[in-house]
């Protein structure tokens, strides 16, 4: 004959296996599954590109001597000039509007 203004739920309980990762295993099992593809004759795997990168490395975008070349260089001096005129007419905008400010309050 009990009352209860507020009951509690019961906590929720998930129950799902546990998996591991094995990255030896992994790798083992894309190297098998190449020879595999080999050994029939297809040299397509679908997936492979995506799976192991488009790039494997990124050093190769650089040049020898470790820059990226002129275009990249362009590109930098071409964005500072335009930061530059930007502030410029930001400046010219705000010494008017602190002028307006001058002239009306002065």
């Amino acid at each position: 004959m009990g009352f209860k203004f507020f009951s509690l739920p019961s906590h929720r309980v998930f129950d799902y296996p546990a998996r591991y990762y094995n990255k030896d295993l992994e790798k083992f099992e894309g190297i098998n599954a190449e020879a595999k593809a080999r050994k029939e004759g297809s040299g397509y795997v679908p997936g492979s590109i995506v799976s192991k990168g488009f790039r494997k490395n990124s050093k190769e975008l650089k040049r020898a001597d470790g820059g990226y070349g002129k275009g990249k260089r362009i590109l930098v001096y071409l964005l500072i000039a335009v930061i530059l005129v930007a502030l410029l007419y930001f400046t010219k905008a705000l010494s008017l509007l602190f002028q307006a400010y001058q002239i009306n309050h002065g």
